[in-house]
């Protein structure tokens, strides 16, 4: 399984790993009129509507990346009507042009992008609790979300 892909299967299962509230969120599918999708697309129906778009790269983040989660949002707004809608790429590095982009699509767009570095604000490789069954970065002493301090691996 290519880095992507496993990192994909990791988040999509687990989506806390990226963001405590994603927890409370819908893990949906989106296929746009042009036949591209989103990596991850997080959905939360209480009012107000609430969606996160999820873009994955398991080496740097370009301006490629930044360009490609900033269509996915526009395309989303046109799609669902929902107006509170924000981006996370997720990458190993992000590029000098890539943190440029993003400073400009928020500054004039008002549309909020974060980043996440693997293995930095995010993990790379987890353990599993044996009590509560969550992922935890794999270097925890105690699981982050009950305190116990026996674990898979």
């Amino acid at each position: 399984m290519a880095d992507e892909e496993r990192l994909l299967e990791l988040f999509k299962c687990h989506p806390y790993l990226i963001d405590d509230e994603l927890e409370n969120f819908e893990l949906i599918a989106r296929t746009y009129r042009n036949g591209t999708q989103p990596d991850l697309l997080f959905y939360k129906h209480n009012p107000p509507c609430e969606i996160v778009i999820v873009e994955i790269k398991s080496g740097a983040i370009d301006h490629n990346a930044v360009n490609q989660i900033y269509s996915y949002i526009r395309k989303e707004r046109n799609y669902s009507g929902c107006g509170n809608i924000r981006g996370i790429i997720i990458g190993r590095t992000i590029s000098d042009n890539a943190v440029k982009l993003l400073q400009q699509i928020s500054e004039n767009k008002n549309i909020n992008i974060s980043v996440k570095i693997l293995g930095q604000d995010v993990p790379e490789k987890v353990k599993y609790c044996i009590k509560c069954r969550k992922a935890n970065w794999f270097n925890a002493q105690k699981c982050k979300y009950c305190g116990n301090q026996k674990f898979f691996t």
